[in-house]
């Protein structure tokens, strides 16, 4: 199984390992699935930096993930056009993940996601319920936040 993880559940899995839900651990961790983290989660993360809602060292992010045996999936000029052809759904219109969603459809891959508002993708659209409501951890910009599995 080829799967991708949104941006929350990548995020965790650096940084609060806690919150990401057994299944999505247990659908990662299983032999045979290769796990992919998209460019648009890095993307996604420097803005939040960016604009001061998320202190986190982007580029330890990046090599963190990689040493945890994620491969990176790139945006290709074929995804963003694809996003033409995304249904509408006046219930999520976050362009992050509905890049995702595309990605995952033309890649395929399914992506693994605790937004339950994506579900109206369909098939390549998998949700998880999150262990518990809880604001996300803050990590420094010099990567001295916490990482524990």
């Amino acid at each position: 199984m080829r799967v991708l993880l949104d941006t929350d559940l990548a995020l965790w899995w650096q940084i609060a390992p806690h919150l990401v839900p057994d299944r999505v651990l247990a659908t990662v961790l299983s032999p045979g699935t290769r796990a992919y983290i998209s460019d648009t989660t890095l993307w996604e993360l420097a803005m939040q930096c960016g604009d001061g809602r998320l202190h986190l060292d982007v580029p330890l992010f990046r090599a963190q993930c990689a040493d945890d045996g994620f491969e990176w999936l790139p945006i290709t000029a074929e995804h963003i056009m694809d996003i033409a052809t995304l249904p509408f759904s006046s219930a999520h219109r976050e362009p992050f993940a509905r890049l995702r969603v595309v990605q995952s459809r033309r890649e395929p891959l399914v992506l693994l996601t605790t937004n339950a508002s994506l579900a109206v993708y369909g098939a390549t659209v998998r949700v998880f319920a999150p262990l518990r409501a809880a604001s996300l951890p803050v990590v420094t910009r010099d990567g001295t936040g916490s990482r524990t599995k």
